[in-house]
């Protein structure tokens, strides 16, 4: 136990790094609007892209223990929240903007991290790096009814609206004339009077029952796979929330259509623009989180059904590789580049 306690310290760079990931996408706005796409805007962007992923390193690092100190779980789940930097600094610029509250995202932001970091420097310095966290006894056998209803529930969204929207934006490689004819044709069912409300019901589900599933499951030892699920859990309940708000709160308030050109930031684009380009990352991450969280599901239920381990290992991988191109090819329709 001693020995894997130092690395419960591994939140303190997490902390540190998510708190400047706003100065990252300032850094490459500058860059980017003097001298366009070189070499410094390209470190800059993958600065950002590098909080989230360093977070899952951590992440990943502190679950491979047999059992966990309370040192050792309070830095992974810290870690975990901190993968979902990206969408949840878009939340704040929008819960700001709604406020009224202009050029205060970054001090915000950091005032934030700052408060993370005390609380939990805090609760480090008083707790025994020897102490034991206590199992969740029991848990996986009493949230197994949860665990199968948030599977089934995540099959309906994927069935009746994820998979239509990915195609969807994945059309915009053609232009936003051919994603709006899409759409339109898209939003005929999933934008009826009953289907909308009952989506959104489910959506709602989905996230409150994976944040009950969430804390059993990040006091369990896990692999590399194991963590991705759990963390891109956490980027999509931050994302679902951002989302949510944007569309269903800002957009309609303001009586805003979210066609293809609004999520393009049209007609200044994501990456021109110093508040628009946290929506890359904000968005391309969401599209490779939502798949790599559907493929990590699938290995869990391949491997409960007695499958091979390292066939189910295959799999996911596979899977996980597709959503890594697809999230690739959105993120470039989102920054302007067409096919056609």
């Amino acid at each position: 136990m001693m020995g894997e306690s130092k690395y419960a310290w591994l939140w303190l760079p997490t902390l540190i790094f998510a708190a400047v990931y706003p100065l990252c996408l300032k850094a490459f706005h500058n860059e980017y609007i003097a001298n366009g796409m070189d070499l410094w805007a390209t470190l800059a962007l993958a600065l950002a892209y590098s909080v989230p992923a360093f977070a899952l390193f951590v992440a990943w690092r502190l679950g491979g223990v047999e059992r966990f100190s309370t040192r050792t779980l309070l830095a992974r789940r810290v870690a975990l929240f901190a993968v979902a930097a990206p969408p949840a600094f878009t939340l704040l610029g929008v819960l700001l903007y709604l406020m009224k509250i202009s050029n205060a995202d970054v001090a915000v932001w950091i005032d934030m991290w700052i408060a993370i970091a005390i609380v939990v420097g805090l609760s480090m310095l008083i707790t025994d790096p020897a102490t034991a966290a206590s199992p969740p006894t029991g848990a996986t056998q009493r949230i197994a009814w949860l665990r199968h209803a948030h599977g089934w529930s995540a099959a309906i969204i994927v069935v009746v609206f994820l998979g239509a929207h990915l195609i969807n934006h994945l059309i915009g490689l053609l232009g936003s004339e051919a994603h709006l004819t899409t759409m339109k044709m898209l939003r005929q069912i999933y934008r009826n009077r009953w289907i909308e409300p009952t989506l959104i019901y489910f959506v709602s589900f989905q996230v409150l029952s994976g944040l009950v599933l969430w804390r059993p499951k990040t006091a369990e030892p896990a692999d590399f796979l194991a963590t991705l699920q759990t963390a891109s859990g956490a980027y999509l309940a931050v994302y679902l929330a951002s989302h949510v708000n944007s569309v269903f709160v800002l957009a309609r308030h303001f009586g805003i259509d979210t066609t293809w050109d609004w999520a393009l930031g049209a007609p200044v684009g994501l990456l021109a623009d110093s508040w628009n380009i946290r929506l890359l990352p904000h968005y391309s991450l969401a599209v490779f989180m939502l798949q790599a969280h559907l493929a990590c599901g699938l290995r869990v239920i391949l491997r409960a059904h007695r499958g091979s381990a390292l066939q189910a290992d295959r799999i996911t991988w596979a899977l996980i590789g597709l959503g890594l191109l697809v999230a690739l090819a959105i993120s470039a329709a989102l920054v302007g580049v067409r096919v056609v």
